[in-house]
């Protein structure tokens, strides 16, 4: 799966050197220059195949500076606990010192112990294993589940497999992580299924972030979501002040059915919340999304190859690769969908969303019949477009993007033919 994210980065790149010459441009040596297209650098830092061997010198100052060893899946479970009682492991260095498999007796330290309890909440104590991989149960319980992880966690390039989780009606975070503050999470591929149903975020390295960064990560987790879920990223869930994601790539499927409330989907992070401060919320780096999004709607939701909703959000060199497919139910008034960014919204003024150096080459479908569109402040509105669904805010900022993915919908009404590759409403005169 891994080598499938270089294989395809390599086909769009040439894709765009073929059929638009000179739109890519690059400095001599091998970083992207500035040019009338894209930039795109050639070497890039994090494509999810690295080698761990390559990092070993750096771990080594890691390793000999830990306060934590995390080399068993019963290591990941008091991890869990700890932070949840309240121990924030702030300033703490985590280090990972293997590979890991939720489904491989050899990364246990004993799988046939009872002694963890009902960890999967479903009634009986069974065997560590198997209350972990129960899928009749909430399986693992993320760290930070209720309360901030402040630590670091180095992941060495090692892989935490077949991660398994099950959430429903709880209001709290679901991911590997869950809500994380003052944190940093990198180098950490993670494979597995989450399941959420009533959940306010999920995200496969972390539900929640705040002053954090997450670097070099690559989630292989398929995400199901089932009637009322709040932001959903394939990176990360929901996004608080000051943050920087860099080097992610997702290649899990988002997938599911949703009724009620509002829902913000996005490949990597599924919404940044209404920031406190007029600065710059989240930094996006060198991400991109592979994982097909697929999901039938009842209510308002709002999607993105990248991101469902920004507010103060720096977006560069990141793009999508993936199909988003998207089908109206009946009750459904509101959807925006964009191969980069569902809606960009704030109604503060001067509060800018830049988008630079990205594009969408995946297919955006949208199939129903969702009710026509009246006045924004009425009653339903949908929109979709190549890069932005619909653009909202005070001042938005594109520079150097492109979209060749096709976009088709049963209600061809909703597109704007003229501005279909960029975005699907513009409500500011001055966004540019």
């Amino acid at each position: 799966m891994r080598k499938k994210c270089i294989v395809i980065s390599t086909i769009i790149v040439l894709l765009f050197e073929i059929l638009f010459p000179g739109l890519i441009t690059y400095a001599e040596d091998g970083s992207g220059s500035s040019g009338s297209g894209i930039n795109i650098s050639k070497s890039v830092n994090w494509t999810g195949t690295s080698n761990p061997e390559q990092y070993r010198a750096t771990y080594k100052l890691y390793e000999q500076n830990q306060d934590l060893a995390i080399d068993s899946i019963e290591d990941l479970v008091k991890l869990s606990r700890d932070v949840d009682r309240q121990n924030s492991y702030e300033g703490k260095v985590i280090v990972l010192t293997r590979d890991l498999d939720f489904n491989d007796d050899n990364s246990y330290e004993d799988p046939t112990n009872t002694g963890y309890g009902d960890l999967n909440k479903n009634g009986k104590v069974q065997t560590i294993k198997e209350e972990l991989t129960d899928n009749n149960g909430i399986g693992f319980t993320p760290i930070g589940y209720k309360y901030f992880f402040s630590g670091k966690f180095y992941g060495q390039n090692f892989e935490i497999r077949n991660l398994y989780i099950n959430k429903k009606d709880e209001s709290y975070h679901t991911g590997l992580f869950g809500a994380i503050k003052n944190a940093e999470i990198r180098d950490l591929i993670v494979t597995g299924e989450i399941k959420i149903d009533n959940v306010t975020d999920a995200g496969t390295i972390a539900a929640y972030i705040e002053n954090s960064k997450i670097v070099n990560c690559n989630s292989e987790v398929d995400i199901e979501c089932k009637s009322n879920v709040g932001s959903v990223g394939g990176i990360v869930g929901a996004v608080g002040e000051n943050n920087s994601i860099i080097n992610c790539v997702n290649t899990g499927k988002i997938s599911g059915i949703l009724k009620d409330g509002s829902s913000f989907i996005g490949g990597i992070v599924g919404a940044v919340i209404q920031p406190k401060k007029h600065e710059i919320t989240l930094y996006l780096q060198n991400c991109h999304n592979e994982g097909d999004i697929d999901i039938e709607s009842e209510k308002s939701t709002y999607i993105g190859g990248i991101i469902g909703r920004t507010e103060l959000t720096e977006i560069d060199k990141c793009y999508n690769t993936a199909n988003i497919k998207v089908k109206f139910r009946d009750g459904c008034t509101s959807m925006y969908v964009g191969g980069i960014v569902g809606v960009t919204g704030t109604n503060y003024v001067g509060w800018e969303t830049i988008i630079k150096n990205s594009y969408n080459a995946g297919e955006i479908i949208v199939t129903g019949n969702p009710p026509a569109e009246f006045d924004i402040y009425k009653r339903g509105y949908q929109h979709i477009g190549g890069i932005i669904g619909q653009a909202e805010v005070n001042i938005l900022t594109i520079v150097n993007c492109c979209n060749i993915g096709d976009i088709s919908s049963t209600s061809p009404e909703l597109i704007d033919q003229d501005r279909k590759y960029i975005w699907g409403k513009c409500y500011r005169r001055n966004n540019r």
